[in-house]
């Protein structure tokens, strides 16, 4: 069982997340700025985090370096959450340091699988 601090905004995605993933640990935080002070209390660690590219508050994929730094997580898996499967965006995660990269809606057997390799 994971410990998994999921960053969406999206209420029936994280619906979704919640049925999918019940046999792991689910945090949730619906902004950046939620998360960030979310982790900096110190109190939980993560062994994944799920970030969504789309928040209130700014752009998953520009804050994922600020994310991995702010939080010593360079060792937690990064995976991004996205409706776009434009392979710029792709890219342009992976090369911020994402660890892996998921098209919105997963098929559930899709999202277990890759939440069991990172």
């Amino acid at each position: 069982m994971a410990k998994i601090l999921c960053i969406e905004d999206n209420q029936d995605f994280v619906i979704y997340l919640t049925s999918v993933l019940k046999d792991h640990t689910l945090s949730f935080a619906p902004t950046l700025n939620y998360a960030f002070k979310y982790v900096q209390n110190g109190r939980e660690s993560f062994d994944l985090i799920l970030l969504d590219v789309s928040l209130p508050d700014g752009n998953g994929i520009k804050a994922l370096s600020q994310f991995k730094d702010a939080f010593s997580a360079k060792d937690i898996p990064i995976i991004i959450l996205s409706a776009d499967n434009d392979i710029l965006s792709k890219v342009a995660a992976f090369g911020v340091g994402a660890d892996d990269y998921i098209v919105k809606p997963p098929h559930s057997a899709e999202l277990k699988a890759r939440i069991l390799l990172s």
